[in-house]
């Protein structure tokens, strides 16, 4: 919490943790400058195609957010030689 990112940060975070509340990660990140957040379906593992928690829309959906992020993030570093 108390890095403030450089370049931009793309962020996957389930919606039950056991660790932490979600919410109240998320609400704090929200305000952050180059940090983009996303909350899915599932739990701590939703992502891992290995781990019993695998939630195979969320992961999906997951990937193409990762997909558009970084082609968004391309174009902007090649349309004005910089990140924001």
């Amino acid at each position: 919490m108390e890095i403030s990112p450089q370049c931009p940060e793309l962020l996957f975070f389930p919606e039950e943790e056991k660790l932490f509340n979600v919410d109240e990660l998320i609400l704090a990140l929200e305000n952050k400058h180059n940090v983009e957040v996303h909350k899915l379906n599932g739990q701590h593992g939703f992502s891992d195609p290995f781990s019993l928690k695998y939630n195979e829309a969320s992961a999906k959906k997951a990937f193409y957010q990762m997909l558009f992020f970084l082609l968004e993030t391309f174009r902007r570093i090649n349309s004005d030689g910089k990140s924001d």
